[in-house]
């Protein structure tokens, strides 16, 4: 009876269009305030979290991760609306996709400018979703996220000139020939190194790098599941 009863709420709200306690409701419609807090996170103005569904961004502190989060900001400066929810991670985070008032979706907008690769769906074994085979897609024309320093070059040295002596007549004895200055060597241009972004484990294995170590070039959160600093063990 009790779960007959459960039943019989659950498809109530559904008709008049209202959430079960600890949801939102499905049915709001219209954008809904959101602030940027990554380039794959987003806080609603009811202080609940939505992760986006399917796409990857920079975590703090790795290459990408200033321009993927004002992306961001941007795309939901005029609010978002939430479609596809498909329940919250183990962080309790809503799980969907959004869209601003234009009404693009935003992990399309993020990959397409190569701010974003996709992961977590079937292929990394969790849940398919409806926009999978697009988003891996999208993923496979843009390579690794990498940042490349600009070089910087050493100043060009200029050899002195000797400024010749003026012709005079000798008395006593002849005068001294200037000094010759031999030339200054120009230091070769300094490569900076290129920060390294490897997009699971199966990049860094195929690029030689597994497993990799917190503070190695190319370590990132997303590699060490188990927080130990060793990712891709």
């Amino acid at each position: 009876m009790k779960a007959l009863h459960m039943a019989g709420v659950t498809m109530a709200a559904a008709l008049v269009g209202i959430g079960l306690p600890g949801e939102e409701s499905q049915a709001a419609t219209g954008p809904r305030y959101a602030r940027a807090v990554d380039g794959d996170t987003l806080r609603l103005g009811n202080g609940r979290s939505v992760r986006l569904i399917g796409v990857d961004t920079p975590e703090v502190g790795e290459c990408g991760y200033g321009e993927a989060k004002a992306r961001m900001a941007r795309l939901t400066s005029g609010g978002v609306t939430l479609t596809n929810r498909s329940g919250t991670d183990r962080y309790g985070r809503i799980l969907a996709y959004a869209k601003p008032r234009d009404g693009r979706d935003i992990g399309t907008v993020m990959l397409r400018r190569g701010l974003a690769v996709a992961r977590y769906d079937s292929r990394d074994g969790y849940a398919w979703h409806p926009r999978q085979g697009m988003y891996r897609t999208l993923d496979s024309r843009n390579g690794t996220i990498s940042c490349a320093s600009t070089p910087r070059t050493a100043p060009q040295s200029v050899t002195p000139v000797a400024t010749p002596t003026p012709t005079t007549t000798p008395t006593t004895a002849p005068s001294t020939p200037p000094p010759v200055m031999p030339p200054a060597t120009t230091q070769p241009p300094v490569s900076q190194p290129t920060s390294v972004y490897y997009r699971n484990c199966d990049a860094a294995r195929a690029a030689g790098a597994a497993p990799i170590y917190s503070g190695q070039p190319g370590y990132g959160r997303h590699l060490d599941r188990d927080g130990d600093g060793v990712g891709c063990e």
